[in-house]
């Protein structure tokens, strides 16, 4: 992944500030539709001179349990990012539905 960190540690000549995700998971519940939760797994990486990864041994995570209420929550404060984020997800799912050509096209509405 292309995704780079400000915070991050560093070691004598490496600085983690690489994301690798190992994980990307959406539930959705049927009973609820309107909701679903996001969960993030990832650990950081960093490159070395020689371009060699060194991956950190601990595995973070990150849950959102209502992701659009909190996108709309962080609206209502001024930021966009998890609006677009959330437009981004569902950009996404539709394409890979569409490439998979099970069901014909697939479109966000």
């Amino acid at each position: 992944m292309g995704i780079t960190v400000t915070t991050y540690k560093t070691q004598p000549a490496l600085e983690f500030n690489k994301i690798h995700l190992c994980e990307l998971r959406i539930l959705q519940p049927e009973e609820q539709a309107a909701k679903y939760a996001l969960r993030i797994t990832y650990k950081l990486v960093a490159i070395d001179t020689e371009g060699n990864k060194h991956f950190e041994r601990e595995m973070r995570s990150i849950v959102i349990n209502d992701f659009e209420q909190l996108a709309m929550l962080k609206a209502g404060e001024g930021s966009m990012a998890l609006v677009n984020a959330h437009l981004a997800i569902e950009g996404a799912l539709a394409a890979i539905i569409a490439n998979d050509g099970k069901h014909g096209e697939a479109q966000v509405v």
